[in-house]
């Protein structure tokens, strides 16, 4: 007897990807000479953490496409900034350790270097793997089984991704240096419910 399966995927946490044109690109290589501090497992973050401030143009053009991004698919009415933006450089056999983003609500990655197959992937781990007392190993991965979620880098390509979600890079094997922008994004102005109100003007109140 067939019955009617109905999936429902709830509480997803969703990344949203973006290819871009490369109008933005020759702004940015210019912050690749920029001085780096140096992350415990060897990569270079710059230590300007405003990069986009300095390039206002690109700011507003990143952060115009999260605004398109949720309206049409979050569909809350806040206004949001890009708080912090860094540049990351990634050396032959550097990679990022698992992290997270505090102090935000969205992070965003664009690649904006040119990248081959041997470049480091990001990779997304699952924010619910402590909530299971068992791992039951499928034979096929897919988007409601996957524990993990990874991306190649590419020329142009924005990601989106929650703040929350833990996410690392991979041994970079390329001899060419492994350049991305990444930055956080907050929501401004008034949001919440009830007695979970905020309304950042309060800060300067």
């Amino acid at each position: 007897m067939a019955f009617e399966v109905n999936v429902f995927p709830l509480f997803p946490s969703t990344i949203y990807t973006v290819r871009l044109n490369n109008s933005f690109n020759k702004e940015i290589d210019r912050f690749n000479n920029t001085a780096y501090d140096v992350n415990v497992s060897g990569v270079l973050i710059s230590k300007e953490k405003r990069i986009l401030d300095k390039i206002p143009k690109v700011k507003k053009g990143l952060l115009d496409q999260f605004k398109s991004i949720v309206k049409d698919n979050i569909k809350c009415k806040n206004d949001f900034i890009i708080s912090t933006s860094w540049i990351t450089k990634t050396e032959k056999g550097s990679y990022i350790q698992s992290h997270s983003h505090k102090n935000s609500f969205y992070s965003g990655i664009y690649y904006y270097n040119e990248y081959d197959a041997q470049s480091g992937m990001v990779e997304f781990e699952t924010p619910l793997w402590n909530h299971s007392d068992f791992y039951l190993y499928p034979k096929e991965f897919n988007l409601l089984n996957m524990t993990s979620f990874k991306l190649k880098p590419q020329s142009n390509l924005l990601v989106f991704f929650p703040s929350y979600l833990q996410h690392q890079v991979s041994k970079h094997d390329d001899n060419k240096s492994r350049y991305s922008l990444s930055f956080n994004i907050i929501p401004i102005g008034k949001y919440g419910k009830d007695d979970s109100f905020y309304n950042t003007s309060w800060v300067n109140g």
